[in-house]
């Protein structure tokens, strides 16, 4: 399980740039994610966009925080 906010038209999920999800993304980026909510889910297929540079990195983290309810962090 993995925290994930849809921003009205990107699925936006964190992943360490070092961690193997990152690595495959990088060398395969399409993906199919399930998004399940109880008994029911809806499959994502789609391509993925990796963001390194921290100044777009950091706003999304912190929107990140707030839609999974933890608190602000400076």
């Amino acid at each position: 399980m993995i925290n994930y906010m849809f921003d009205g038209e990107n699925s936006l999920v964190p992943v360490r740039g070092y961690s193997v999800k990152a690595k495959i993304l990088r060398r395969r980026p399409e993906l199919s994610m399930a998004i399940v909510d109880g008994r029911r889910q809806v499959i994502v297929n789609g391509t993925t966009r990796l963001i390194e540079d921290i100044e777009e990195v950091i706003p999304i983290a912190m929107q990140l925080r707030e839609h999974a309810g933890m608190p602000a962090q400076t």
